[in-house]
C-alpha cells in the first residue's frame, strides 16, 4: 500500500515539546507513526486559516522584492535562435517570461549568494541553459544556450572556465 500524506497542516500545541519528541494534533496518523519531516508554516508558501507564524520566522513574513531582470542583446538573440527547438515553452514571450520569473525570485541558495555572489549563475529550463549575473537588485541574462550543447563554463566558477578557488 502506498504511503499518503495529509493535506492539512497539523497543530503543534504550545508546550508540546518533550526532548526530541513533538506531539501533533489535527493530523490523521496512527499512534507511533514516524513523522519524517516537520516544516514551519510560512504564509507566502502555505494557506491555513488561523495559523500563526513561528517567532523565529517573523522576519520572513515579507517576501523578498523581485529583482529586475535585464536581457543582454546577445542572450535575447540566442533565445530567438533556439525557439524552434523548445519542447515546453511556446514563443519568445512565454520563454522570456518563464526565465525572467525564475530569475526575479533569485533562485540561488543562501550559500551561493554569500560565497559566490560575483560569479555567473546558471540554470536550466526546457532545453535552455541560462547563464546570468546578479548584481545588487538586478539580474542580467548574459547567454542562453541549448542545454545539450552548452559549454557550462559558468559551473567552473569563473569567467575563464578555471576551477573554483577554495574558499578557505
Amino acid at each position: 500500500q502506498a504511503a499518503t500524506t495529509s493535506s492539512l497542516l497539523p497543530k503543534l500545541p504550545s508546550g508540546c515539546e518533550q526532548g526530541d519528541t513533538l506531539h501533533l494534533s489535527g493530523v490523521d496518523l496512527c499512534d507511533g507513526t514516524a513523522v519524517v519531516d516537520v516544516k514551519p508554516y510560512v504564509p507566502f508558501a502555505d494557506t491555513a486559516e488561523g495559523a500563526s507564524v513561528a517567532p523565529w520566522l517573523a522576519d520572513t513574513r515579507q517576501q523578498t522584492p523581485d529583482l529586475e531582470v535585464v536581457w543582454s542583446e546577445a542572450a535575447a538573440a540566442e533565445l530567438r535562435a533556439l525557439l524552434p527547438q523548445l519542447r515546453l515553452l511556446r514563443g519568445e514571450d512565454q520563454a522570456r517570461a518563464a526565465v525572467s520569473e525564475v530569475l526575479a525570485a533569485d533562485p540561488r541558495s543562501v550559500h551561493w549568494r554569500q560565497t559566490r555572489a560575483a560569479l555567473d549563475y546558471g540554470f536550466s529550463i526546457d532545453l535552455l541553459n541560462v547563464v546570468c549575473r546578479f548584481d545588487g537588485g538586478a539580474c542580467t541574462v548574459r547567454t542562453v544556450q541549448h542545454l545539450h550543447l552548452c559549454d557550462r563554463s559558468h559551473v567552473a566558477g569563473d569567467a575563464g572556465g578555471g576551477p573554483l578557488a577554495d574558499p578557505s
